[in-house]
């Protein structure tokens, strides 16, 4: 690869009609830092919607666009066949937290840019392309793989902001060839798809458990009775949700140490290191609230042998 082109560090595009607009919040309110968010869907095709976010600090260029965007953007939800189109371009982070005991991951998009459809046109589409440290691989029972990497938000003042985000090989013939191609342990350009899948969600058994409706009569055996009949259908049918997974499509493999000195790119081996401790730094801090929030998600259960009676 030449020297003279530079890859793009982490860039991703969604463009279609706004379906709504929803979850504002003012965050710090009263400080310098205060800052204006809201979530935005998109329709890139029938069954094709995706999520953005919107972020900026009262204090930023971005403040005034976002504000007025959100106070004049049409959606379908309130104008049907009106609504607006849009393209908004950002970057792909991780939402990763604790909750109850349990780690979540969730990718998210994070705008820098948006513009409105008017004289000019654009088409619609869901991609992404960004520069990441390959940490591992994992073929999965479906013939498909997952590829994780360590991906840059930013390098600001010395400080790199990490996210370790998978990605999906969803061609079952190449699943091998991407593998080799992605190689773990070297810098890549990772490119591709936003699609989303349906995905089948983990229910605890007991919360499928046929209820007793021993000892009870009239209205509180019919919750009873229809309590059951629900979740006679959740074992049946199961339940399932919408989730974005970034398929890839292609890419450009291991970038050698010249490139990423000569183009700066924050992954030399001191930059992936301070990716890795931020993450566990968050990590750590995510998790300390979740203990402090729910300490009976961390309890250690007493075994009856050690019970005095």
């Amino acid at each position: 690869m030449s020297m003279e082109k530079k890859l793009i560090g982490n860039f991703v595009e969604v463009a279609g009609t706004v379906m709504d607009i929803y979850g504002d919040k003012v965050v710090g309110e009263g400080t310098d830092w205060m800052r204006f968010e809201y979530m935005m869907k998109i329709r890139v095709s029938e069954d094709q919607i995706f999520e953005v976010k919107f972020s900026a600090k009262k204090s930023s260029k971005l403040y005034a666009g976002f504000t007025t965007l959100y106070d004049e953007v049409k959606t379908v939800a309130e104008s049907g066949e009106d609504a607006d189109r849009i393209r908004v371009t950002g970057k792909l982070v991780s939402n990763a937290f604790y909750s109850k005991g349990k780690l979540y991951e969730k990718v998210e998009i994070v705008v820098n840019s948006a513009n409105r459809e008017k004289e000019k046109k654009f088409e619609n589409n869901a991609s992404f392309a960004t520069l990441g440290y390959i940490e591992e691989h994992k073929k999965l029972e479906d013939g498909t793989a997952n590829i994780r990497a360590l991906i840059n938000e930013y390098s600001f003042n010395g400080r790199v902001r990490g996210h370790e985000i998978t990605f999906n090989v969803a061609d079952k013939d190449e699943v091998d060839d991407y593998l080799e191609f992605f190689k773990e342990k070297t810098v890549c350009s990772l490119e591709g798809m936003l699609v989303n899948k349906r995905v089948k969600v983990e229910i605890d058994p007991k919360d499928l458990e046929e209820l007793s409706t021993k000892g009870t009569i009239g209205s509180a055996k019919k919750k009873i009775l229809e309590e059951n009949e629900r979740r006679k259908k959740l074992r049946e049918e199961g339940v399932f949700r919408n989730e974005m997974v970034l398929e890839l499509t292609g890419g450009v493999e291991d970038i050698s140490l010249e490139e990423i000195e000569h183009h700066k790119y924050p992954f030399l081996k001191e930059d992936i290191q301070d990716m890795i401790d931020d993450i566990d730094e968050r990590l750590d801090k995510s998790l300390a609230r979740d203990k402090e929030r729910n300490p009976a998600s961390y309890s250690v259960g007493i075994d009856d042998d050690d019970l005095p009676f």
